[in-house]
């Protein structure tokens, strides 16, 4: 039987489908009263999904062979699906082998040595790379500035006109071409240089002759600047990580998407579950959400407590709070604020509690400062990544219990762990489920006997 004094609560899933259905059906079992998400339930990590189902991190390393999923797969564990512009997993395969042999052809003063092709990686070339790298530096500003700066360094090569994007990838395709037959079939591949450079196999060998001799000319020129900047500015990856470099400009519409496929969840799950469900942003969750929240709210689906207080029943209230101080080098600035206005804030909505509430719960992203809950490890160091302003709250007004989030493992460390206290008020930090669910379940009336539940933990 539901236990109105009891509840539940995990934080920061950060999009984990896996996760979140591991917590409600925990919580349904638990017979708690109230499921209680904290900050951050929004996914905040990007793949890009190829037109053959599988995916990708744009952080994948440059190998032979990068690491693959499917992006239902991915999707379920907390990535946001943007389109990776390329057919299949092969095409990928295709544009890193490319990519390592242009960086290898673009150092200077070194033998290339042309055995390192195959002949379908320069027809990947010629058919895709190439025009690719002509459209970046005929359309783009830095391209276009690039080619300029390098364009009379060629112009004794192409006596017939000025040199071109077109005309210069043309030669190099050629010469690629030309020097990898060279390289495999000396003796065999006459008729095949004649139709390439003459564009008749059987041409003249003066001809050919002349045509072989502009192009060693041409691989004596330095081109490395241009490779390598194609190379770095204009392979497929790039794009991905232009975006994921500005994520928080483009989650939005994905994080909404995911939210509200949520908020259907919790609709069913309220099907079979009497008790009250409810919910915070965190920092990485886009500060727009909250519309969609208010309308679940609205709806009688879910408890939305971003920055107000809430009644869960005549028993049970709720302050929730969302803002963190500022963190260096992160885009996600929506919920930043000052120590000061954090604490001024909380003091501000906490006007809205009602005394006469026997429990009252604060679901404040940010844990306090000082506190076992709010350190972790950072670059090797151990951290306190708390705040002052919701110390200070805290130790003034007092919650029955408090639930923060944003440190996501300050249990790993001897200094941390999940549980610490504010004068005689329980704080806990159960830790991000964003990998595997990490739930707290407790009871008003006696807090010290909560448990953590890690129901997928291996």
């Amino acid at each position: 039987m539901m236990d109105p004094e009891r509840f539940s609560f995990g934080t920061d899933f950060h999009g984990n489908w896996e996760a979140i259905d591991a917590f409600l059906a925990v919580s349904s079992q638990s017979q708690v009263g109230h499921v209680i998400f904290g900050g951050d339930i929004a996914p905040k990590k990007m793949a890009m999904v190829l037109g053959d189902g599988n995916a990708v991190s744009p952080n994948f390393e440059l190998a032979e062979s990068p690491s693959f999923d499917s992006g239902a797969e991915m999707a379920r564990h907390g990535y946001m699906l943007f389109d990776a512009g390329l057919d299949d997993a092969q095409m990928l395969t295709s544009w890193i082998g490319v990519h390592r042999e242009l960086m290898e052809l673009a150092q200077p003063h070194t033998m290339y040595n042309y055995h390192r092709w195959t002949q379908s990686q320069i027809d990947f070339l010629g058919q895709v790379v190439f025009p690719r790298f002509v459209r970046f530096f005929n359309t783009t500003p830095h391209g276009t500035t690039v080619f300029s700066r390098f364009s009379d360094a060629y112009k004794r090569f192409y006596p017939h006109g000025e040199i071109n994007v077109e005309s210069f990838f043309d030669t190099l395709f050629k010469s690629i071409q030309t020097f990898y037959w060279m390289a495999i079939c000396p003796d065999h591949c006459d008729k095949k240089v004649k139709a390439l450079l003459c564009g008749d196999e059987n041409a003249v060998e003066e001809d050919k002759r002349l045509k072989l001799g502009a192009l060693f000319k041409f691989s004596n020129v330095n081109c490395s600047s241009l490779l390598i900047t194609a190379c770095n500015y204009a392979m497929p990856w790039n794009e991905w990580q232009t975006i994921q470099s500005q994520l928080h400009l483009h989650a939005f519409e994905k994080q909404n998407q995911f939210l509200q496929a949520f908020v259907q969840r919790i609709s069913e799950f309220r099907q079979r579950f009497s008790g009250t469900v409810s919910l915070i942003l965190g920092n990485d969750d886009a500060f727009e959400l909250q519309q969609t929240l208010d309308e679940a709210d609205h709806q009688g689906i879910l408890t939305h407590a971003t920055n107000r207080v809430v009644s869960l029943s005549s028993q049970v209230q709720m302050i929730g709070y969302s803002y963190v101080p500022p963190i260096l080098s992160v885009d996600y600035d929506a919920w930043f604020k000052e120590e000061t206005d954090i604490g001024n804030e909380l003091f501000y909505i906490a006007q809205g509690l009602n005394s006469d509430t026997p429990f009252t719960i604060a679901n404040i992203h940010c844990p306090p400062s000082d506190t076992r809950v709010s350190k972790t490890l950072w670059r090797g160091q151990v951290g306190d990544y708390g705040s002052l302003g919701v110390r200070t709250f805290l130790e003034k007004i007092p919650p029955t219990v408090a639930l923060s989030g944003h440190i996501h493992e300050p249990w790993k460390i001897p200094e941390g762990g999940v549980m610490d206290y504010i004068h005689h008020t329980p704080v806990f930090n159960p830790g991000a489920s964003e990998t595997s669910p990490r739930i707290l379940v407790a009871h008003f009336k006696d807090l010290l006997a909560y448990q953590l539940m890690t129901p997928l933990a291996s």
